[in-house]
């Protein structure tokens, strides 16, 4: 199934992974929601190879979002603080309806994310 949303850091960290080594993460972020993993002792470094770090005001997963395609990445908490939000597609379509000028702003933020992820030379998630 295709990307139904992007997600938000809203606080503490997290953490995208380049491989899915999940033995010991203690909640793992998806496109199909929150998961609570089998080992909660161990930390966001011993979850598997690290590509970035997020911190508040974060967005992850915009690129999947804008084309369509399933879920390209796997994000493990960096602390049982971290609090992420996903922002659906039905959801913003909802809120779009209602703010028209919405749809500009959304689309602007998730270019400006875009241009960031490109001139970083860093994988897309």
């Amino acid at each position: 199934t295709t990307s139904d949303g992007f997600f938000v850091v809203l606080s503490g960290t997290v953490a995208v992974l380049l491989d899915d080594r999940f033995g010991g993460s203690q909640t793992l972020i998806s496109g199909g929601g929150v998961q609570k993993l089998q080992r909660p002792n161990m930390n966001m470094f011993q979850a598997g190879q690290i590509s970035r770090v997020l911190s508040v005001g974060s967005i992850f997963g915009f690129v999947d979002y804008i084309l369509q395609r399933p879920r390209s990445f796997q994000v493990v908490a960096g602390a049982k603080n971290a609090l992420v939000a996903k922002v659906s597609r039905e959801g913003l379509n909802e809120l779009k309806k209602e703010t028209p000028e919405l749809e500009r702003i959304v689309d602007k933020v998730l270019l400006l994310c875009s241009v960031v992820e490109l001139a970083a030379g860093q994988n897309n998630w």
